[in-house]
């Protein structure tokens, strides 16, 4: 087994959030007992760096989705005017659904952000 003290606390942590937030594995994978990762994870220093990975992460998906949600909007927007009135209806339809899409992420936003702001007090 590795000196748990000589994995730094960056290297643990892409492990573990790569390891989906498994123990077991990211011991297995840097080569260090699951009691070590747990004592290691457990410090207010990981605490903070792990927070602050997961909001990294979420941000840059949650850029990527409305990225995506714009474009697919623009080539939503061209097919309103289709000559098909099947294709139209079925255009509304997305639309629709891209809207309900966007309030959830929103709404998942707002509640990261209050968990993180409660994570700080």
């Amino acid at each position: 087994m590795v000196n748990a003290l000589k994995i730094d606390d960056c290297t643990l942590i892409s492990a573990y959030l790569r390891n989906s937030g498994n123990q077991t594995m990211t011991a297995k994978e840097l080569g260090m007992t699951k009691a070590a990762v747990c004592r290691r994870l457990k410090s207010e220093k990981l605490q903070i760096l792990l927070r602050e990975n997961r909001k990294k992460i979420i941000d840059s998906t949650l850029n990527q989705i409305i990225s995506l949600n714009l474009k697919s909007a623009a080539v939503l927007a061209e097919l309103l005017t289709n000559e098909n009135p099947f294709v139209r209806l079925q255009t509304v339809r997305q639309i629709t659904a891209l809207s309900k899409d966007y309030l959830v992420i929103n709404d998942l936003q707002t509640r990261l952000d209050e968990l993180e702001a409660k994570c700080k007090t």
